[in-house]
């Protein structure tokens, strides 16, 4: 399968791979999250690829997760992340950029299904397809690790699922915190999937349409995925997610001018 690299076929496509100019921050991320780990489990030997051979308890594993989540969120680190390649999203949405408060820390161990949540669009759940999933990795990703993505999946229509409720998974809880769902839409057997795997290296970028399939069942290689899916929207687009869900990231001259204008009607 040839790998969509061309913004430019991002719209009959439904996904690209970009690789980023910029990676200084990358690596201060991917640097912090290790040593993060290292301190929370004391283990001088642990690394983001071997993660599976120290971590085999889900629970612990979780906590884990967690923890460097947090650390995310509470420092803005993923801000960091999109600020320095700044351009890329200037071109495809403009200036007036809000992103993800809280995004999904990805941990998914090999063998461990219980680690992925299979195939879905984003859409299902209230994003909109206006807005973009952005998916960056902290470890080399081959055919056997990598997200799989079913290119024009976004032409197909509505897809048939079954709505149920998870018998592990509670709403607000740790795990839904994480991006695990408590009431997954199953999309239906009937409906074949044509999904195929992206490999990525460190330092490049998936770019997803929250209309297009895709995921991953299991994790077949000998390494760990670490990645983190960031989502990203113009301003001025709406969405179905809850309060607080997006925050501003950056504004443009006339968005500013606008808010002096409004603030000065409204005072």
């Amino acid at each position: 399968m040839q790998i969509n690299t061309e913004l430019n076929e991002f719209i009959n496509e439904g996904y690209v791979v970009q690789s980023l100019e910029n990676t200084n921050f990358l690596n201060s991320f991917k640097e912090i999250i290790l040593e993060t780990l290292k301190d929370i489990t004391n283990n001088k030997d642990i690394t983001l690829e071997t993660f599976h051979k120290f971590i085999k308890e889900d629970k612990e594993k979780l906590e884990i997760q967690y923890l460097i989540s947090k650390k995310i969120w509470d420092e803005k680190l993923h801000f960091n992340l999109i600020k320095e390649n700044i351009d890329l999203y200037y071109n495809i949405f403009g200036k007036d950029l809000d992103i993800q408060a809280k995004p999904h820390l990805r941990i998914a161990r090999p063998n461990c299904p219980q680690d992925n949540i299979g195939f879905h669009r984003d859409s299902q759940y209230g994003n909109k397809a206006f807005e973009l999933s952005n998916f960056f990795t902290f470890v080399d990703l081959d055919e056997n690790s990598a997200l799989q993505v079913e290119a024009k999946s976004h032409k197909r229509g509505t897809l048939p699922y079954i709505k149920i409720e998870s018998t592990s998974v509670k709403k607000g809880s740790m795990e839904n915190q994480l991006g695990y769902l408590y009431a997954p839409k199953l999309i239906d057997e009937t409906f074949k999937i044509n999904a195929n795997p992206i490999p990525l290296n460190f330092g490049q970028v998936l770019i997803l349409g929250l209309g297009t399939i895709h995921g991953q069942e299991t994790n077949s290689s000998n390494t760990t995925r670490w990645s983190i899916d960031i989502r990203v929207k113009n301003s001025f687009s709406t969405s179905n997610v809850k309060e607080g869900y997006y925050t501003n990231l950056t504004s443009s001259i006339v968005s500013k001018y606008a808010q002096e204008y409004y603030k000065a009607c409204n005072d």
